[in-house]
């Protein structure tokens, strides 16, 4: 049997909670995973609407772009998984399978139930280790890979995010998320023009390219802010924010609130535990 070169990246790790008027509109940056753990939400996405219960999960793929709200409860909450997975001198393997979708039946409830259970253990305990986490995870995707191709999937062959330049593209800009990246650059690596590019990628992920990169900063902060290293002046510069307040201001009105809170409420409470880099 062949080896296989595999590298799993938990960028993010951490329960969301929300109560029954929570709507979110968001396109994904990353691979990301929500196990639900309590109540019902309801997915809007490429013309469909998908309902997930407790016990189911929700993969999404980079560029996924979709509306979430709470359906027939007062509240819903799912353990949130941002990951990146490659293999070799692929940098996402996943783009060549049709994993993006509703995970339901009785054995995936029992995996996701094992995990968010694992993973609230590491939580409550201080001597957790990082790796705990990462062992965890990596049983649960491994479990749940084998349920590929029989979830209610996001997305035809026919739909547009599959289109395999739109996901280079996708990993470039996620590879340079700490670049000075300009909307020329990305035409550049598309070999289109910058007034064509932009219209295509508004089209394909229904925001305009200034905006998916303010996502992605968004996403890799979060995973800088859980270093207690980097003060988040030196996060502001690293993002190429202008200064300290305009990064404070973007992470605001992204996540509802400051840097600084945030960092304090899931990451020094947890003791780190609920978001780190792996490998």
């Amino acid at each position: 049997m062949d080896i296989i070169n595999l590298t799993i990246n938990i960028k993010f790790c951490r329960i969301s909670y929300h109560e029954k008027d929570w709507v979110e509109r968001k396109t994904k940056c990353d691979y990301t995973v929500w196990n639900i753990i309590s109540g019902g939400l309801a997915l809007q996405i490429n013309d469909q609407t998908l309902y997930a219960k407790e016990g189911d999960v929700l993969l999404f793929h980079p560029g996924d772009t979709y509306k979430a709200w709470c359906h027939d409860d007062d509240h819903c909450y799912f353990l949130v998984t941002f990951f990146s997975i490659s293999s070799g001198n692929v940098i996402d393997i996943l783009t060549q399978e049709s994993t993006a979708g509703l995970y339901t039946n009785d054995f995936v409830k029992e995996i996701s139930t094992r995990f968010c259970d694992e993973y609230t253990a590491c939580c409550d305990n201080e001597d957790a280790h990082n790796l705990k986490l990462y062992a965890a995870f990596l049983n649960f995707f491994a479990d749940l890979s084998s349920q590929f191709g029989e979830q209610l999937p996001f997305h035809t062959s026919s739909d547009s995010v599959s289109d395999q330049r739109l996901h280079s593209l996708l990993d470039f800009i996620s590879e340079h998320v700490e670049s000075n990246l300009t909307v020329r650059e990305m035409a550049e690596f598309m070999s289109m023009s910058e007034k064509y590019f932009s219209g295509y990628f508004h089209f394909h992920i229904g925001m305009s390219p200034k905006q998916y990169l303010t996502k992605c900063r968004m996403t890799h902060a979060i995973q800088l802010l859980s270093d207690p290293d980097n003060s988040i002046s030196e996060i502001a510069s690293r993002l190429h924010f202008s200064d300290q307040y305009s990064f404070t201001k973007s992470f605001k009105k992204y996540y509802g609130e400051t840097p600084g809170r945030f960092r304090k409420q899931h990451f020094y409470v947890h003791n780190a535990v609920t978001s780190s880099e792996y490998l």
